[in-house]
This record gives structure tokens, C-alpha cells and sequence, in this order.
């Protein structure tokens, strides 16, 4: 296996701007070692602006001479991190060993590097900040990549986009931007989604930069002169202002994070918007979520709930569900809908599992589950409108296996996998057990093996077949025809568990209650 290290992929000519080319080199480019990362607020990652680069890892050495039928499929992966903290040197060597997939699938692996924070989100409502430099910065990647991989051994016409969290969220908006189309042919998307929500609107992102530019004494009264005055500051001077791993504000979303309606035109609208227009790129695509997204939002910030035996009167129910929407923008004037929908069979006097299990379920569905599972649903009907389309095949799963080693991560069994708990198995780290053995399972390992099977099977051929506990996987937008003719479409799940299974129209009634939210143009019937 060869490992290129840190190839530079573009350059950033002024802060807040949009990524240029890199320009070519003449000598020979130096691949054996990792450079810097992004500017983040982290004490073990080296940082610096100049930060745009990438890492291949491929299982030979491509020669020009050779027969160009060998080109392998290329996964092209964005690591998760909230777009504040991440990069490629201690992500891939130490979570997402790409090397997993080199040895399994005999895959190219690429990783990409990008800008973060408010280096990489920061809007301006002008050129200045135009919003979404980090997706800008992937776009540029795939660009690079889809020029040179070839070089690499990889075939450019045979690139699959692989990401958790906000790299899922990343995916997600790559396959709306008409500034991505045709840089890519598959997805699979992990746990992360954009939505129509307030979080990602302009109007959101530009309040949120004034709200930082204030934090950093700069004058908000003009675009230019704030970005005069940002542009101003040390890098530590921006990092300092935030912290990178923030978890409450993490999780109610209060980060820099992509926009709709962006100043480039990256999304030009909201995504329901776009999907109602048929404004996609058409690509394979699985996607999916844990069973217990924000499990441990609620084992982390409110233990006064872990004793889940006890009782507690409803009325303090209802003080924990203002408590959590007043930190979540734009949710407080939805509270009362919220509880009455969440605790409607609760009595009076609940017990704490029953609340638990409630607040992290409101928490998942509005901020993972239903973003993930409305965005797939518009995406597969989108997908069936246009007859063009008819090649391409939408999958999504629900992970509900729940490991103890995911304890480690404050992810307790009462609410089942938390957000990113099934990263070790999903990446192939439980079935290659060099490291960390003893932590997995025979399941772990199994669950492992089966979903590297699946995802290597979708890879190639654009389907995720029999492999998880020899259950044919379906398509998520299933059509069977009544008997006096009409169409009936049920939506087809894989549940991904000790023993794995297919549900069919599962999160339908939380979903459509926050549909009006997070997905309005278009709504599904």
C-alpha cells in the first residue's frame, strides 16, 4: 500500500474568500510527510491558513503504460468534526483508517482537508465572506481529484463520496449544488443532513457572524469593515473566541455551519425548494442514521435523569423541554407543540426513563433521524419523476446495534447507538482488529465485516445487495401496484442489528411533524 501525504490541492489567496487552483509545480512535490491542518481550537493540531490539501492512499503503483481497465473506484471521504475541528493527519491515522478500504475493496482512498469555523462558513452577505468556503474547498478537491486521480490509479469517472456527520452534511449539499455537478457518482452519507431549518438559512448565518465579529471587538455596521477587521486578527485571536469541541453548542446547532441562499450560488435555495424543482445531481446514494442520535446530549447535560426508575412530575418535564429549546435557535416558539407531541402518552407523574427517552428522541428526529429521512424521501421521488433518472437507486438504514464499548463514549443502551458510536464498526475498525481488540464484539465484528461487504458491493456496482445477514436490501421508495391499479409507495428501511431486518414506513408520524420545519416546499403525502 502507498501512502501520498498531504498533496496540495488549492490555494486560499485572501481569508474568508473562495479557494483558487493550486498552481503547477515543475519539481518533485514532497508526499512523504503530513503538514499543517486548518485553523481550529485544538492544542495537538498544527494549523496554518495555508491548509488546503489532501491524502491518497492506493494498493499500487499506477504506471501510464498500464492497461487504463485497472483504474480503481475511488472513495473520495470528508471527516465529520461539527465543521469546527478535523483533519486529515489525525483523522485518518488515528479514527478513519482508509486503509480499511484499500485492503477490502481494492479502492482508491482519497481524504480532503478543509477550512473550518469561520475561516470556512463566515458570511458576509458580500464577496468578501461569500458563505460556504469549506464546501468550496471540497468542490476544488474534487476537481483536483477528478483531473489527476488517474495518475493514482483511480478511474475519475468512478467516484463514490463517503462522509459521517457534518461530512454527511457536506455530501448532502453537494448532491443539491449545481457548482458540483458531475464530479461524482455515488454517496453515502452518515448521520448528517441539510435542512430548510432557520440553522441554515442567510439570514441565521450572517446574525450568527456578526454575533462572532462582535466577540472579537470588530464593528458590524458595515460588511467590509467587519471583514476589514476580522481579516485583521491572528489566527489564535479567531480560534480563542470559540471553543472547538463545545457539545451543547454543538448539538442545538449554534456553530458555523453551510447556508441556503448563499452569495455564490453554492445552494441557491432552500433544499426542499430545489428538490420540489428537480434541482439534483443524480447519483447512487445510501444513506442513514444511528437509533439513538442524541443519546448522549442527554446523559451529558442532564443526569438528574440517569436514575430512570424514579418519578417526576410533568410539569418539570415541561421546564427540561423549555430549557433545551430556549438554547436551540428559533425552536422556543415551537416548545409547546414539541412537548404536547412527545409526552402525549405520559401521565402526570412520568418515570425518568419514559423522559430520557422522550427528550432524546425529540433531540434526534429534529436535528438527525428526520432531517436524514425527509432529505432521502424528496431525493428518491425526485429521483423517480425525472425518467432519466431511472439508473439511480436511493438505500437508507437505521443502525440500531448497541455495543459496549460505545459506553466509552457516554452513549448509554437505554437510548441504543448515539451520534458517531458506530464509527468504529462502520469503517472496518472492528473487523481489522489489530488495535483495540479486546473493545468488540463477535457481533461488533461481524456487523463490521457485512456492512464492509455492503458498502465495497455499493462502491462498484451501485448496490448495496444481500450481504448484511443475507437480507436482500431494498430500495428505500418502494412501488407496488393495488388491484385496481393504483401505485401504492412504501418507504423500505434497513435496520442494522445483531439480527438485522427490513421495517417498512418507520419514522413516518415524527417526521411528518417536523416536516413543516425542516423540509416545507413539497411536502410527501
Amino acid at each position: 500500500m502507498y501512502f501520498f501525504r498531504t498533496i496540495r490541492y488549492g490555494e486560499i489567496p485572501e481569508r474568508f474568500g473562495l479557494p483558487q487552483p493550486v498552481k503547477q509545480w515543475n519539481d518533485i512535490y514532497d508526499a512523504t510527510y503530513f503538514r499543517n491542518g486548518c485553523p481550529q481550537n485544538l492544542p495537538f493540531i498544527s494549523t496554518e491558513e495555508d491548509c488546503l490539501f489532501l491524502n491518497i492512499l492506493t494498493p499500487v503503483i499506477y504506471s501510464t503504460s498500464s492497461n487504463k481497465n485497472h483504474l480503481r473506484p475511488v472513495i473520495f471521504y470528508i471527516y465529520g468534526g461539527a465543521l469546527q475541528f478535523g483533519n486529515i493527519k489525525f483523522i485518518l491515522s488515528k479514527l478513519y483508517d482508509g486503509s480499511h478500504y484499500v485492503d477490502f475493496g481494492d479502492f482508491i482512498f482519497v481524504s480532503v482537508q478543509h477550512r473550518l469555523g469561520a475561516f470556512g462558513f463566515l458570511y458576509s452577505g458580500n464577496e468578501r465572506a461569500p458563505g460556504n468556503q469549506g464546501i468550496h474547498d471540497m468542490i476544488l478537491a474534487l476537481k483536483w481529484v477528478k483531473e489527476n486521480i488517474e495518475r493514482f490509479g483511480g478511474d475519475p469517472n468512478d467516484i463514490t463520496l463517503m462522509g459521517l456527520s457534518s461530512g454527511s452534511m457536506a455530501i448532502s449539499t453537494l448532491i443539491l449544488s449545481p457548482l458540483a455537478r458531475g464530479l461524482f457518482h455515488r454517496a453515502i452519507m452518515k448521520s448528517g443532513c441539510i435542512s430548510d431549518y432557520y440553522t441554515y438559512s442567510p439570514e441565521r448565518m450572517l446574525n450568527f457572524s456578526k454575533e462572532f465579529a462582535k466577540l472579537c471587538d470588530c464593528p458590524i455596521d458595515n460588511p467590509n469593515h467587519m471583514i476589514d477587521c476580522l481579516q485583521s486578527k491572528s489566527i489564535n485571536e479567531l480560534v480563542g473566541v470559540r471553543l472547538a469541541i463545545n457539545l451543547r453548542e454543538i448539538f442545538t446547532g449554534n456553530i458555523f455551519l453551510m447556508m441556503y441562499g448563499d452569495h455564490r450560488k453554492l445552494l441557491p435555495e432552500r433544499p426542499s425548494k430545489m428538490f420540489a424543482n428537480g434541482n439534483i445531481n443524480p447519483v447512487d446514494l445510501i444513506a442513514g442514521f444511528t437509533h439513538g442520535e442524541q443519546g448522549n446530549f442527554v446523559e451529558n447535560f442532564h443526569p438528574e435523569l440517569k436514575n430512570g426508575s424514579q418519578t417526576m412530575n410533568i410539569k418539570d418535564v415541561k421546564r427540561i423541554f423549555d430549557k433545551i429549546s430556549s438554547s436551540v435557535p428559533r425552536m422556543y416558539e415551537h416548545n409547546d407543540k414539541v412537548f404536547n407531541f412527545y409526552t402525549k402518552n405520559m401521565n402526570d407523574n412520568p418515570l425518568k426513563s419514559e423522559v430520557r427517552l422522550a427528550i432524546g428522541h425529540a433531540l434526534s428526529d429534529s436535528i438527525f433521524t428526520c432531517p436524514t429521512y425527509l432529505y432521502t424521501q424528496k431525493y428518491a421521488r425526485a429521483i423517480a419523476k425525472n425518467s432519466s433518472n431511472s439508473k439511480y437507486k436511493v438505500y437508507l438504514y437505521r443502525f440500531d446495534h448497541h455495543s459496549p464499548y460505545m459506553m466509552i463514549m457516554s452513549c448509554p443502551s437505554w437510548m441504543g447507538p448515539c451520534h458517531g458510536a458506530d464509527l468504529p464498526i462502520m469503517i472496518g475498525m472492528a473487523h481489522y482488529t489489530r488495535l483495540l481488540s479486546f473493545a468488540f464484539s463477535a457481533t461488533d465484528r461481524k456487523l463490521s465485516h457485512q456492512i464492509m461487504k455492503t458498502f465495497t458491493n455499493f462502491i462498484e456496482t451501485g448496490e448495496p445487495g444481500n450481504f448484511i445477514d443475507n437480507i436482500e436490501w431494498p430500495e428505500f421508495r418502494s412501488v407496488q401496484k393495488t388491484r385496481n391499479g393504483q401505485e401504492k409507495i412504501s418507504w423500505k428501511q434497513m435496520v442494522i442489528d445483531s439480527k438485522s431486518r427490513i421495517i417498512v414506513d418507520a419514522h413516518i408520524d415524527q417526521c411528518r411533524f417536523w416536516e413543516p420545519y425542516l423540509s416545507v416546499d413539497d411536502p410527501i403525502n
